[in-house]
């Protein structure tokens, strides 16, 4: 009995110590109140110990000048572009080639197969200024 009797005292920082079964049991009822909260809500419901950050974690990133549209979003140079990861999905033979639904995502097609090079054809994405060349010539 004297062991449930400590239990239910509760000690000030003068530690003094206040002999009252009603202050103790609320004491300690607000102490499992906020542990079964954080038991109960944070950890079990919420999971919060598990939170990931969602953004991009990429180290391959495509520069991106200017201004364009996607799904009702204007994006600028701070959102990011993912370049797909096959070499052919940006070569085009015909028109035919460069409709929406093979890039998802990748910017505002015109539709047009166009040169990009002697030997390599692309599909020609809509800007208001010129694309980036990172070319050196000797």
């Amino acid at each position: 009995m004297n062991c449930i009797s400590d239990f239910f005292t509760y000690e000030t920082t003068k530690s003094v110590v206040v002999k009252s079964w009603t202050i103790g049991i609320i004491n300690r009822a607000v102490q499992l109140l906020i542990i079964s909260y954080f038991v109960g809500w944070v950890f079990l419901h919420e999971k919060a110990y598990q939170v990931r950050d969602t953004a991009i974690e990429s180290s391959v990133v495509t520069k991106v000048k200017g201004f364009g549209r996607y799904a009702n979003r204007v994006m600028d140079v701070s959102d990011y572009v993912t370049p797909p990861q096959s070499e052919e999905k940006f070569r085009c033979v015909s028109d035919s080639q460069c409709g929406p639904e093979r890039f998802p995502g990748g910017g505002i097609l015109t539709g047009r197969c166009v040169n990009y090079s002697s030997a390599l054809r692309t599909c020609e994405i809509q800007g208001w200024c010129p694309a980036e060349v990172d070319t050196v010539e000797t």
